[in-house]
């Protein structure tokens, strides 16, 4: 899993940091991964991207997608050395993922 800056069309641009993490596949709790514990400086209010690259995973849930359709400029594949719109690349709905930002 990784943290990125985006540019204003919302494509990633800067890596802040990334982990390892191994993620248990569940239909009734969330998995969280802790953004301070991998160096990611505290949400200042800007726009941000969470990456993750699925190395091996035994069977669903897994990284899914909705089925409503999908919002441009927040989807995006890391492919051929670039990212590029998941649009593009037939994905029909948005990733299903949260971040939560705890205010203190």
């Amino acid at each position: 899993m990784s943290v990125w800056d985006v540019d204003s069309g919302g494509k990633p641009t800067n890596k802040l940091g990334s982990t390892g993490a191994t993620i248990t596949g569940a239909s009734d709790v969330l998995s969280e991964i802790p953004l301070d514990s991998i160096g990611v400086p505290a949400h200042n209010g800007t726009p941000f991207a969470i990456a993750m690259c699925q190395n091996s995973h035994s069977g669903p849930p897994s990284i899914g997608s909705d089925t409503d359709g999908i919002t441009p400029k927040t989807n995006w594949i890391y492919t051929g050395g670039q990212w590029v719109e998941a649009s593009t690349l037939g994905v029909k709905g948005d990733w299903i993922m949260r971040a939560k930002i705890n205010v203190q």
